[in-house]
C-alpha cells in the first residue's frame, strides 16, 4: 500500500504495452500485445467507438485524447446537475 501501483506503458511500439513497476520486489508480466479498439476500451471510450486511420494513427488519437470518465471527473463539480452514463454516449 506504501508503493504507487504498476503502470501500464505504451510508447516503445505501436502495440506493446508493458507494466512497469516501481518496487524492485516486484516483478512485472511480460510485455502484451494490444489492439487500438482494446487501448480505447483501457482508456473509458466504448468498444463500438470507430477511430480513424491505419493503427498508428489509431493509437496517436487514443494517447491524445481525453478519457470520457476522466473528463467527467472533472465536469461534474462545474455543472448544476449529476451525470448519468447515458451522458457518455459518443457518436462515432
Amino acid at each position: 500500500m506504501r508503493e504507487p501501483a504498476a503502470t501500464l506503458f505504451s510508447g516503445n511500439r505501436a502495440n506493446a504495452c508493458v507494466w512497469t513497476t516501481t518496487s524492485p520486489a516486484e516483478t512485472a508480466p511480460p510485455a502484451i500485445r494490444i489492439t487500438p479498439e482494446e487501448a480505447g476500451i483501457l482508456q473509458s471510450f466504448p468498444s463500438a467507438y470507430h477511430w480513424q486511420g491505419k493503427k498508428g494513427q489509431r493509437f496517436s488519437q487514443i494517447g491524445n485524447a481525453v478519457p470520457p470518465l476522466f473528463a467527467a471527473h472533472l465536469i461534474v463539480p462545474h455543472v448544476e446537475r449529476g451525470l448519468n452514463r447515458a451522458d457518455f454516449v459518443l457518436a462515432a
